[in-house]
């Protein structure tokens, strides 16, 4: 995911480690997962909190330093795989709700018909002529799914809405999937995209 996964700082023997800690965390050193060390003794950190320290020439204590070191898991991540699991328990349930919001307006809503007709001619000529009205449907659920993303995470977050294909699809989901509708809809899927946001936000 490209965030970091901890920071390693090695000292000279010469240094008072400890005194060492505090002044590189007054500079703004990570504190999340770090370890310092001057070839003597080495200190986890993790969370803001002292979690062991040891001599490096104690094998066993520092195998257990260095596994703590490296099964360290951000809380972010953390997040992040949990909103992942509830994406995938939660998905179907609002896909099934999507296509069945876009079969009722293709049945009861004439500016839904119009959109999802002028869009199919546009994405015939702008993406394949062998585009089917069964495609716009798949098309626009998927545009729905990731406008969030596309619209939070990116930095590019406009080029989403002023591509021609995205602009049309667009224009089409406003005929139907707006408002209260629109929220209802995706609420199970609120998590899933605070944690993209988040972890974006780490990677940047």
């Amino acid at each position: 995911m490209r965030v970091p996964y901890g920071s390693w700082e090695a000292k000279d023997e010469e240094d008072d480690l400890d005194a060492e800690i505090q002044k590189k965390f007054r500079r703004g050193y990570p504190q999340d997962n770090i370890v310092f060390e001057d070839s003597r003794k080495a200190v986890l950190i993790q969370n803001r909190q002292e979690i062991m320290r040891c001599s490096v020439d104690d094998p066993e204590r520092l195998e257990k330093l260095l596994d703590l070191f490296f099964s360290h898991e951000r809380r972010e991540i953390g997040e992040f795989r949990k909103a992942v699991e509830q994406f995938k328990a939660n998905l179907p349930a609002v896909l099934a709700a999507l296509r069945g919001m876009i079969e009722r307006s293709e049945a009861t809503s004439p500016e839904f018909r119009a959109a999802a007709l002028h869009f199919l001619k546009h994405a015939q000529e702008t993406i394949n002529p062998s585009v089917t009205a069964a495609d716009v449907r798949e098309m626009l659920i998927q545009h729905i799914l990731t406008e969030e993303i596309f619209a939070h995470v990116f930095e590019s977050a406009d080029f989403h809405r002023q591509n021609n294909i995205a602009r049309e699809l667009y224009r089409l989901e406003e005929t139907f999937f707006t408002g209260a509708v629109k929220h209802r809809t995706l609420e199970g899927l609120k998590s899933y995209y605070a944690a993209i946001r988040s972890t974006a936000a780490l990677a940047n």
